[in-house]
């Protein structure tokens, strides 16, 4: 419950009311995980089912965004969008609009690659989610690399790569299985920002491929060998 008020917290704006904040954190632990048999038997991200039906629900505060100066501004992947420049050093430091899982790339990968090198996930999922989200942002670009540097540092992909799609509940087990899952992952999600009615796409990618999962793992479990047979 922990780890799923926090990762939600890095989903949602620091101007949503309280009680909002709380309905989300209810339906993540209640609906999502309780009710689906407890821990480990939920079948989608719980955080991430949180931060969709809270987007669902309530679309304005949830992309309701405040500077420090107290003004309201347009996340980076908004502005790309209606096709305003965007400082690429900004959005890798942290200096721009957006939830604090999507605004400082430095800090994200730092805590990627920590986790990485404390083998507590793998990086198959998010290489598999970089590789093929990168290649159709880039092909749909015009080959900007520019562009699809932009894309990658904002919005939510880097902290649902590293930190959600790998969450060991809803992601699939076997080798393969997780090539495919992340693949999946970044097609979807390019799909979703490109041609999607909001700019971000990443929460919905990872729950339909939490969806999934049962089949990706029926179709790449390995063959017993040693069990008698053909």
């Amino acid at each position: 419950a922990i780890l799923t008020g926090l990762l939600l917290a890095l989903c949602l704006s620091s101007s949503m009311p309280l009680w909002m904040v709380a309905l989300g954190s209810v339906f993540a632990i209640i609906v999502v995980k309780q009710l689906f048999g407890g821990l480990g038997q939920n079948f989608m991200n719980p955080a991430l089912a949180a931060r969709c039906f809270l987007l669902i629900s309530f679309a304005g505060k949830m992309n309701s965004f405040v500077n420090v100066d107290a003004t309201s501004s347009a996340t980076a992947l908004a502005l790309l969008r209606n096709g305003e420049d965007v400082n690429l050093f900004n959005m890798f430091m942290g200096n721009i609009s957006g939830t604090i899982g999507e605004t400082s790339t430095i800090a994200l990968l730092i805590g990627a690659l920590y986790l990485i090198y404390k083998k507590v996930i793998s990086p198959k999922i998010p290489l598999a989610v970089f590789v093929s989200f990168s290649v159709i942002i880039f092909i749909s670009g015009d080959f900007s690399l520019d562009y699809l540097l932009k894309q990658i540092c904002g919005g939510g992909l880097i902290i649902g790569a590293f930190f959600m799609a790998t969450d060991y509940v809803t992601s699939p087990i076997t080798p393969n299985g997780k090539i495919i899952y992340g693949l999946i992952i970044g097609i979807l999600a390019a799909v979703f920002r490109l041609y999607g009615n909001t700019p971000e796409g990443m929460s919905f990618a990872i729950i339909i491929s939490n969806l999934l999962v049962p089949l990706i793992e029926k179709v790449t479990i390995p063959k017993i060998k040693g069990k008698g047979g053909k």
